[in-house]
């Protein structure tokens, strides 16, 4: 059963990176969401990078806690606080029922976390980047 996991995984894989070729960007080491369910990719990549404990460099889990408060407040500007709190939400309510393996990626735990939490905040940041900006509020008294 492993070997046909495997052989799985690595078709998934390599049909994931042709078609990230032929729309001329290169694949992302790890799948992650294009719309607005990309926030829980930053959120679960800064989690498992968080889960490493002491393995993990407090620098670069600073780096990650940084970049993630600067995209939420981006976002929040942009007028998706609501999004946000939704999506974060219904995130919650399936890791309710969820059973999670943080820094997890054998043979290297540390570096597979690093690398989905990267890629989590990547995914994040292009949707976030892509949404039109909020209007500007009216001025006060009208």
């Amino acid at each position: 059963m492993g070997r046909f996991r495997t052989a799985l995984a690595m078709l998934l894989l390599g049909a994931g990176q042709a078609a990230a070729a032929q729309h001329g960007r290169a694949p992302l080491p790890y799948p992650v969401h294009t719309d607005e369910w990309s926030y829980t990719d930053a959120l679960g990549g800064v989690w498992a990078y968080r889960q490493c404990g002491y393995r993990a460099r407090p620098a670069v889990l600073l780096e990650l806690n940084g970049e993630l408060q600067r995209l939420e407040a981006e976002a929040a500007s942009k007028g998706l606080g609501p999004v946000l709190e939704r999506v974060r939400r219904r995130y919650q309510e399936i890791l309710a029922f969820a059973l999670l393996r943080g820094c997890g990626g054998e043979p290297h735990p540390v570096r597979a976390a690093l690398v989905r939490a990267r890629a989590g905040l990547a995914a994040f940041r292009a949707w976030v980047e892509a949404q039109p900006s909020a209007p500007p509020a009216p001025p006060p008294g009208n």
